[in-house]
């Protein structure tokens, strides 16, 4: 179906689509390869794409940046970066969400330059956490620079001038990454209150199941999209509507004002309890952020 099509008549269902663009369009980029990088960067490098208001076209900058993230060609680490940094000050949670896996997919060769962002403080915290977090799956996935990494691991894991949010990611990823000769580096974080004694406890008796990586272009999967329009077509899950019979116990029976708002829209009411951040602690218990275990 989209063989057929140019290179440009291609690229133009990235702005097009919205989030629902086919996982063959996807495939068919991939497949034309590196002569379509310098276009997928360009959407990347656009400020508007990622400022704008809920539109179709917004959305070709995430598809940019996951077609690269998958393609790989020279330079594309750097972009996704710069693809990390927007989505943050954005609120592009898709890409934020998928910004480790993308990231430690670069393996051993893109490994040097997260360092360098790593520790980095002209990028933003976000940015560097996210760094932070791909470095401890690629500590684990790839034993030829496990030790190099880890060492950065425990350098970002205490650093005066590293901020918090990079530190506790750095933390929680070494545990999960640990060798023995990081176990007195990990005491020490016990000992300081940095680090929860049942989180180094578990890693110990092997209870921490650590945090395995996904396929981001999982995002193009139907049953994926499918989910998205029907989030889209159902009401807000944070709002309740109002149990009428509780209503009229408190103040009474309707009147006519009550008929009145009835026909401009339904009553609803917000949840009493509070809602999870993406940012939270998850409520499982794991140690991890809300957006990396069950909010995943």
């Amino acid at each position: 179906m989209f063989e057929g099509l140019s290179d440009a008549e291609l690229l133009r269902l990235l702005e097009t689509e919205g989030d629902r663009l086919p996982r063959a369009a996807v495939d068919e980029i991939l497949r034309r390869g590196e002569r379509l990088a310098p276009a997928l960067s360009a959407l990347v490098d656009d400020v508007a794409l990622w400022e704008g208001e809920e539109s179709d076209r917004e959305w070709a900058a995430v598809h940019a940046t996951f077609i690269l993230a998958a393609m790989k060609p020279p330079g594309a680490i750097e972009t996704v970066v710069r693809a990390c940094e927007r989505a943050e000050e954005w609120g592009a949670a898709d890409v934020s969400d998928a910004a480790p896996d993308m990231l430690s997919s670069f393996g051993a060769e893109g490994w040097p330059y997260l360092r360098t962002v790593a520790r980095d403080s002209s990028w933003s915290p976000e940015v560097r956490e996210n760094v932070a977090f791909a470095l401890g799956i690629l500590a684990r996935k790839h034993t030829q620079i496990s030790a190099v990494v880890r060492a950065v691991l425990r350098e970002l894991a205490q650093g005066a001038d590293v901020p918090p949010l990079v530190q506790e990611t750095a933390q929680w990823m070494l545990l999960e990454a640990a060798a023995p000769e990081d176990r007195e580096f990990l005491m020490t974080l016990v000992e300081k209150g940095d680090l929860e004694r049942s989180a180094l406890d578990a890693v110990s008796k092997g209870e921490l199941e650590p945090y395995e990586p996904g396929n981001w272009l999982d995002f193009y999967d139907p049953k994926a999209i499918e989910r998205r329009g029907r989030m889209e077509e159902e009401p807000d899950e944070d709002l309740e509507p109002i149990d009428e019979e509780v209503v009229e116990e408190l103040v009474g029976p309707r009147n006519i004002v009550d008929d009145v708002a009835e026909e401009e829209g339904p009553d609803i009411i917000e949840r009493t309890e509070p809602k999870v951040g993406r940012n939270d602690p998850c409520p499982c218990g794991s140690g991890r952020k809300y957006k990396r275990c069950c909010g995943g």
